[in-house]
């Protein structure tokens, strides 16, 4: 039988906690639990549960739900890249009310819930079987290149959905990918039949995001790495010399992978699908 080895971390590091376990913050007795309540410390969340005022509110909302954080939002509290997305998903034991709360996506478990927070594994499950496949492609190949779980491990975790399903996820994972943008930009690519390679080294530029075969660069910049003016000029000279050598480079911001996602897989297809015949071939190959 296959065992989980992600476990949650312990209450002291979450910030919430039930009642038995407000002991590891010193607090043992009713009136010592009233007295921090009174002084701020802590707050009762529901019935037999408390957080301290520092708790992560989507695992606050998950306690007062009946349920742990799962999915995509456990995935951010274990430091995943995720998607944008406003919800928060929380696991729930069968017999809490199905209900509807808006902005809360509530998965059903037969299992007793761990706290709080769902393990690792748990999360990425629910990540596989419930949501969009290139969702879910993001958080594993995330998970795989913070070095949370390789892709042996991923596809042990496959097993627990459809097989139909965790087929595909595996035929597409990669552990190339260092960001979600990288991801559903090299997602989106592979879907329409082209070749590409993840971080490629390349003569005379280095090292690029993505690789597609026979002679484009795309670079998925981020607000994080390519505001400074430094990193500014470092990627134009590397755009200039991509040309010199013969590669068409394209750089798509946030905005344009996340934020004007459809209006940008049109000018992907359509440069894919015709603008390399009119691409000169590149006078240095790619470095092995």
């Amino acid at each position: 039988m296959f065992m989980y080895t992600h476990l949650p971390p312990r209450p002291t590091k979450l910030g919430i906690f039930r009642t038995r376990e407000l002991r590891l913050i010193g607090i043992h007795t009713r009136r010592t639990r009233e007295r921090a309540m009174r002084l701020g410390k802590i707050y009762r969340v529901r019935r037999g549960w408390y957080a301290t005022p520092d708790a992560h509110p989507d695992l606050v909302t998950a306690v007062r739900h009946y349920g742990a954080l799962t999915s995509l939002s456990a995935c951010k509290i274990y430091g995943l890249w995720t998607p944008p997305t406003t919800d928060i998903f929380v696991a729930v034991p069968d017999f809490v009310r199905r209900s509807r709360t808006r902005g809360v996506t509530r998965r059903h478990l037969t299992a007793k819930l761990p706290g709080p927070l769902v393990s690792l594994d748990t999360a990425l499950i629910h990540a596989a079987r419930y949501e969009p496949f290139e969702t879910a492609l993001i958080v594993f190949e995330s998970a795989i290149n913070k070095g949370l779980i390789q892709i042996n491990y991923a596809r042990r975790l496959l097993k627990q959905i459809p097989i139909t399903r965790a087929e595909r996820l595996l035929k597409r994972l990669c552990s190339g990918s260092q960001s979600g943008s990288e991801t559903r930009v090299r997602n989106y690519i592979q879907s329409l039949r082209f070749r590409v390679t993840p971080q490629k080294s390349i003569n005379h530029v280095g090292r690029v995001d993505i690789f597609v075969h026979p002679r484009m660069i795309v670079e998925c910049d981020s607000r994080a790495h390519h505001t400074s003016m430094a990193n500014y000029q470092n990627d134009r000279s590397r755009s200039n010399s991509a040309l010199i050598c013969g590669f068409l480079t394209v750089r798509l911001t946030y905005e344009d992978i996340w934020l004007r996602w459809n209006e940008t897989k049109i000018w992907i297809k359509y440069l894919l699908q015709h603008g390399f015949q009119r691409w000169k071939k590149p006078a240095y190959s790619p470095a092995s």
